[in-house]
């Protein structure tokens, strides 16, 4: 008896958490279509207030054709365990720019271009590198203009 109960106050607490979900993703999508419809659409400016403090840089147009290619690392480890952590954190994890940019210091493009053939599924490493490079780069000018 008790735990029908239990079971009917669980599935009451499911359906009510279900409900609340819906109702936080209807209003989320309301105001976007209205804002839209009436002319409040807040445009890249204001993603780019929004996400200054996450030092997310934008992408070009070329840079995110070329992120299928450079997220095609799978870890198998053939071109050593730091060369992949960069490949990895590099063009899979925004936020890494720094910690992947202080690997990539004791890499050269020599080495990179070494490497290249003997991955199985040809990570572009230099353009990886040169992604990143630029990335964090674009960061820091964010970090400083946010006052980080």
């Amino acid at each position: 008896m008790a735990r029908r109960h239990e079971e009917r106050i669980l599935l009451r607490t499911s359906r009510m958490t279900f409900l609340h979900t819906v109702a936080i993703l209807a209003y989320g999508l309301l105001r976007s279509m209205l804002g839209a419809l009436f002319g409040r659409r807040r445009g890249l400016a204001a993603f780019m207030r929004s996400y200054a403090p996450d030092r997310l840089p934008a992408l070009s147009p070329s840079e995110r054709a070329n992120l299928p290619a450079m997220s095609s690392c799978i870890a198998c480890g053939i071109c050593g365990h730091e060369v992949m952590s960069v490949m990895l954190a590099g063009a899979r994890s925004m936020p890494d720019f720094d910690a992947s940019t202080k690997l990539l210091a004791r890499l050269t493009d020599k080495q990179l271009a070494m490497l290249e053939p003997r991955c199985p599924t040809r990570v572009p490493m230099r353009q990886i590198a040169a992604f990143v490079r630029t990335k964090a780069a674009d960061a820091a000018k964010m970090g400083n203009k946010t006052g980080n």
